[in-house]
């Protein structure tokens, strides 16, 4: 059967799509087209894919028809001319953007698949990786081999088509973001593509010019984005109507592909080379002898396909490979009709023609390629058969595409057309089928450019220097030999390489073993990162020294010196639900104490931060409102149910650690032994508990390294004192001081400003200076309200991303910048949760990848609390509370009632939890029916289950197969999942999974490998680093924050925190602020911050964002 099949098309919830672009609207434009098979489009949006599945339904063999009672009414508006079959195939379009080999990669992909039960499953993979609500065509941050990858996963039938493969943005190919290879994009799953989608800027021809497309099939389609566009380019077959048919004859296993009908790639967008904004174009030889540069402003052109087609090509023009399918090139039936009556294509009396000529001679496709010109002679409309045997010959004029311009295709000038209309009926003019030389601008010569580094203008005068090997002071600090070593380093002058280099050369210079050498850190990413880089300094066979956090080395000396203790830990939320039992515990005992189990568990944290014991006197920390006595009291009831369960807290790990040691003379001088050489990083931001610590590992003449940073001691509200970094020389009187000045992370401009806000208040001098040379200013953001300010930053990402589709393109969303940026450059911090939600929000509805860095936010999403409680409760590490997340894990489920009952008895039993669930099988618990406990013990079996299951299993297998087999499987988001399990060591057993997941702060669950823009709070942001950095909400009352009726701010600190937030910028920074904000129920008028007003005028540059106008609200959300 002949057909003609148009693949990719886009729904009305595409970004800049037509209202009417819904599937009974195709349906008719097919017929009146005539095209056959046509691609559902968008299948990956939820509100589309139901639409698809209530109004199609399954016809041949992975084909999809309308239904009758749909198909019946809109064959009513088909001429019957027209009127013929129309099914659908799966396909839905998916924007790539990502990092691959150092770039930033942007291609936009077509996925077919066989039936609506694989697309379904496709679609819920997708949307645990990325946001596919929000576009029709949905932008994820996956390589697109990735994305081939899961294709091929979830239907073996399914396959991935590049699309217009040769577009400057987002293609395969394309100049500004794309391969030079289909190799280089999909490396070892390159043999599962077999088609390409040419795109209307090119045609075969231009393809044939590149011999390493020959091996796959050129596919073009018309990517309408309405009805009225569909079939401008299309596919020709002669198969069985069939997806498995389509598929074998697309991959050349079968005969049936019969070539393409083609736009003019002159008409193409991006044809040849320009510059929209300068009305400014040329062809490839003009633009290399331009220097790749507009003569009219000095800025980039950009190159059109066919300058990329040139770069490329291996091949002459006009040179078809063997196997070259045949192609026609056509002008839509309306364009040609507006040429001939010399009016616009929209017209009415262009309506009226084009449906009287589908009424008399049938689709828009056959007259175009098959009606006889005698017979459109016979139309009355003069010139028309003249104007179609043009076109069918190749006898037309051009005006080409560019720089997101659409070409003009025209067939007559204006001299000849007097004389046709008076000559038609004697003869037509004969001409040849070349197409005319294409005639451009003239401007000046200018002298041919390198074009390997084209001196076009730049945005500033020099690119950014990177220097690894070591400064002076750096060396210094690497060639102390022994004794204290106190390194003052401001951000970004090195600190980690030098740590490194400093370990690396007691391992190798001065034989020290590296077994000897403890590093402490206050995240786990640091000392990963640590470890890492160490590694690469002395290969990877080398033994390591220990690194690890305050919190982990606590652990790690209370598992060898508690008789029993596991390494078992309580998080945050869990601790609270510990502490409301002992407040419960109190009050049934006659002993009430009101104050809520947050506060209580705030107070306990204190008492422990100052190595305070439930026996020691705590009235210091007492205030009026309470009794000392009773507070002491709920203290020693919180810790009887830790040690019930056999857990600590994370407070324990540290003030236990301290008990022990100093009970214990001849451990501390073993341990003493153990570590002789210590490191401690970020030292300014350790608390009495700490300092206690490090003062016994380390005594006086200890070879002991601390770095670290007043100005950037940001953790008071934790406990944290910058009184002990100061104190470091009284403490160490021999320690030598190192001062690392030199920042190689910011620019001059960045930290000129951060310093001016550290130091607004003082004369100091700036502890640190940048060489690197980047914008003059930094941007102020200023916006009407809140979700304003979300926009306002979401556009801007849009532009330095380089727009997320052809239509930001178009309608000058994208910025010129000299470099274009990946997601993941990207981070928004916030002072509070609350606006971390708000902007992540905006953006996921704007299509703009991200994630929020937040553990708060980690532990609240569907799933993760119920899955960690599980392995918890399967690693015998649990609290009682772990069993309200999993009461419907089987069914029926388990009421909290139950649940209370059981703990109540197991409480006055004396009972853990892993006792109390064994004799819950075994023995009737008392006031328990019968019912209740059979619903308890089938939890208890299923546990006991998994956990036998899951024996000799790595943590990923653990947890994936408790998902698989548990309702987990319906809540958990797989970047969740991975985030979870990127905490995991290889080899680590289940337990220490569980207690790296406990010790995590927000700042260990940023991952770069992620191409998504990164949302978290100021204090998250440390130890981090972005090219670009927003700060939103630079208001007073937020930077520096204050809640309304609270006392006590620590404005030195709030400060402190600025500058922390100002300095993880490398390249660009932008500080926003809303006019307006609801904060704390109220909204209100809002002053700029009076942080950001200590920078001096000459650093910032202020800029209004301004409402979108109702065009680019009808593109986007932005």
């Amino acid at each position: 059967m002949k057909f003609i099949a148009d693949f990719h098309v886009h729904s009305k919830y595409s970004r800049a799509t037509a209202k009417n672009s819904d599937l009974e609207n195709l349906y008719v434009a097919a017929q009146r087209k005539g095209i056959t098979v046509i691609g559902t489009g968008d299948f990956t949006h939820p509100a589309w894919w139901q639409e698809i599945t209530q109004k199609l339904v399954p016809a041949e063999d992975g084909l999809l028809a309308l239904k009758p009672e749909i198909a019946g009414v809109c064959d009513a508006m088909v001429p019957p001319a027209c009127r013929g079959p129309v099914r659908f195939v799966l396909v839905t379009e998916i924007s790539n953007i990502y990092k691959k080999k150092d770039r930033t990669r942007k291609n936009h992909n077509l996925v077919f698949m066989p039936d609506l039960d694989t697309a379904g499953r496709f679609n819920t993979r997708l949307d645990k990786i990325g946001n596919i609500r929000s576009d029709g065509r949905p932008i994820l941050g996956l390589d697109a081999r990735n994305l081939l990858e899961i294709t091929l996963e979830t239907a073996p039938a399914g396959f991935l088509v590049p699309a217009h493969i040769w577009t400057p943005w987002f293609s395969l190919l394309g100049s500004k973001s794309g391969f030079d290879s289909v190799d280089a994009c999909f490396e070892d799953l390159t043999a599962h593509i077999f088609a390409l989608e040419t795109g209307l800027s090119s045609d075969p021809p231009m393809n044939w010019r590149v011999s390493s497309l020959d091996r796959f099939r050129l596919i073009s389609n018309s990517d309408a984005h309405s009805p009225a566009k569909l079939g401008r380019e299309a596919n020709c077959f002669d198969t069985d109507l069939s997806y498995a048919a389509i598929r074998a004859a697309l991959a050349g296993q079968a005969e049936g592909f019969e070539g393409t009908l083609e736009f003019f790639p002159d008409e193409g967008k991006y044809h040849v080379d320009g510059h929209s904004k300068c009305a400014f174009r040329c062809l490839p030889a003009r633009t290399r002898s331009l220097g790749q540069c507009c003569p009219v402003c000095g800025k980039p052109m950009v190159l059109g396909v066919l300058y990329r087609v040139e770069e490329l090509a291996d091949r002459s023009e006009n040179q078809a490979p063997p196997g070259a399918k045949p192609f026609k090139s056509l002008i839509p039936l309306e364009e040609i009709l507006a040429e001939v009556f010399q009016t616009g294509a929209q017209t009415k009396r262009v309506a009226t023609a084009y449906t009287h000529l589908l009424q008399r001679w049938g689709a828009e496709l056959d007259i175009l390629r098959h009606v006889p010109r005698c017979d459109l002679e016979q139309s009355g409309i003069a010139l028309l058969g003249e104007a179609i045997e043009r076109m069918r010959q190749g006898r037309v004029l051009f005006e080409p595409g560019y720089d997101g311009e659409y070409g003009r295709v025209r067939i007559f000038d204006d001299d000849e057309r007097g004389k046709l209309m008076g000559q038609q009926s004697l003869f037509s003019m004969s001409c040849t089928a070349k197409k005319p030389e294409v005639q451009l601008p003239e401007d000046p010569p200018r002298p041919p450019k390198d074009l390997r580094a084209p001196a076009c203008s730049e945005a500033w005068p020099q690119p950014f220097e990177r220097r690894y090997t070591l400064n002076a002071a750096q060396q210094s600090a690497v060639d102390h030999t022994r004794g204290p070593l106190l390194i003052i380093a401001g951000p970004g002058t090195g600190k980690t390489r030098t740590i490194t280099c400093r370990m690396a050369a007691l391992i190798t210079r001065q034989r020290v073993p590296a077994d000897t050498i403890l590093a402490v850190t206050f995240t786990n990413k640091a000392a990963a990162e640590m470890q890492a880089r160490l590694a690469a300094d002395l290969g990877p066979q080398a033994r390591l020294p220990s690194m690890t956090t305050f919190h982990g080395l606590g652990r790690q000396l209370l598992i060898e010196r508690l008789d029993g203790y596991q390494g078992a830990l309580v998080d945050d939320d869990t601790r609270e639900a510990v502490m409301a039992d002992a407040l419960q515990q109190l009050a049934a005992a006659g002993r009430p104490l009101k104050i809520s189990a947050a506060a209580a568990v705030a107070w306990v944290v204190q008492a422990k931060q100052h190595l305070l014991t439930p026996d020691d006197d705590l009235s210091a920390l007492c205030s009026g409102a309470h009794d000392p006595r009773r507070l002491a009291a709920l203290y020693a009831s919180y810790q009887q149910l830790l040690q019930l369960q056999n857990v600590l807290d994370f407070e324990d790990l540290i003030a236990e650690s301290v008990r022990q040691i100093e009970s214990d003379p001849l451990w501390c001088q073993s341990l003493r032994q153990r570590f002789a050489h210590i490191f401690v990083d970020e030292f300014q931001d350790i608390n009495f508990g700490q300092y206690r610590l490090i003062r016994l590992l380390a005594p006086g003449d200890a070879d002991l390294c601390v770095i670290g940073d007043p100005d950037q001691a940001i953790y008071g509200f934790r406990g944290s004192d910058v009184r002990f970094f100061e104190r470091f020389n009284d403490d160490y009187p021999n320690a030598r001081v190192v001062r690392l000045e030199r920042n190689y992370r910011s620019t001059e401009t960045i930290l000129k400003a951060a310093y001016q806000v550290i130091r607004a208040r003082s004369d100091a001098p700036a502890g640190a200076y940048s060489t690197l040379v980047g914008p003059r200013s930094i941007t102020i953001l200023t916006t009407a309200s809140a979700r304003a300010e979300a926009v306002a930053i979401g556009k801007t990402i849009e532009q330095m991303v380089g727009g997320t589709g052809f239509h930001a393109i178009d309608f000058g969303k994208v910025s010129e910048v000299s470099n274009e940026s990946g997601f993941a450059d990207f981070a928004v911090l916030c002072r509070t949760t609350e606006q971390v939600r708000l902007l992540g929000d905006v953006l996921q509805q704007a299509g703009i990848p991200c994630r929020q860095v937040s553990r708060q936010v980690l532990r609240q999403a569907p799933g993760t609390a119920k899955l960690l409680s599980l392995l918890r409760v399967m690693a015998d590490q649990a609290c009682y509370v772990d069993l309200n997340p999993l009461i419907d894990l089987i069914a029926p489920g388990i009421s909290l009632k139950t649940l209370d009952m059981f703990k109540a008895w197991a409480y006055a039993a004396g009972l853990s939890l892993a006792q109390a669930l064994r004799a819950a099988v075994r023995i009737p618990i008392p006031g328990m029916s019968t019912a209740r406990q059979q619903r308890l013990a089938a939890l208890v079996n299923l546990v006991h289950s998994l956990k036998n299951d899951c024996t000799g299993r790595t943590i990923p297998d653990i947890v994936a197969f408790c998902i698989a087999r548990t309702t987990l499987v319906n809540h958990l988001q797989s970047d969740d999942v991975q985030t979870l399990i990127a905490a995991a060591d290889q080899g680590a057993d289940l337990p220490a999974f569980l207690a790296a997941q406990a010790l995590q702060r927000d700042t260990d669950l940023h991952r770069p490998d992620v191409e998504k823009v990164a949302l978290m709070t100021l204090h998250a942001s440390k130890g981090l680093e972005f090219p670009v950095v927003f700060i939103a909400g630079c208001e007073q009352g937020l930077i520096p924050f204050h809640r309304p009726g609270a006392t006590g701010v620590d404005l030195d600190e709030e400060r402190r925190l600025f500058f922390v937030a100002l300095t993880r910028a490398k390249e660009r920074l932008y500080l926003s602020w809303a006019r307006r904000r609801a904060r704390f129920g109220t909204t209100a008028d809002q002053r700029l911050s009076p942080f950001v007003e200590d920078i001096e005028r000459r650093l910032k540059q202020v800029v209004a964002a301004q409402p979108a106008n109702a065009v680019q609200q009808q593109l986007s959300l932005f």
